[in-house]
């Protein structure tokens, strides 16, 4: 994966700790999503220690919570030119 991005925040909704994760994979060329998937936040690091990589190798887990805890919502986006995918990563 290349290229890591902050595609924004959303609103302070209060400091309740984040609840969901949601993956996208979108296709580059026409837009279409090959993959969503939303998993509950306790789930996280049990895939974590099954050897998942939801994050790219310059990324914090810790930061990206952090972010959502601070304003209620946490994304980040990468694009993977070698597949030509998009992968959208929200932490609410």
């Amino acid at each position: 994966m290349s290229h890591t991005t902050p595609i924004g925040a959303g609103s302070s909704q209060g400091t309740t700790a984040p609840r969901a994760l949601r993956l996208r994979i979108v296709n580059i060329s026409n837009g279409q999503v090959k993959v969503a998937l939303t998993l509950p936040v306790t789930l996280v690091s049990v895939a974590q220690r099954l050897g998942a990589r939801l994050l790219p190798p310059d990324a914090s887990v810790e930061e990206v919570v952090a972010q959502a805890e601070q304003q209620g919502v946490a994304q980040l986006a990468w694009v993977d030119a070698v597949h030509d995918e998009r992968l959208e990563l929200t932490l609410e």
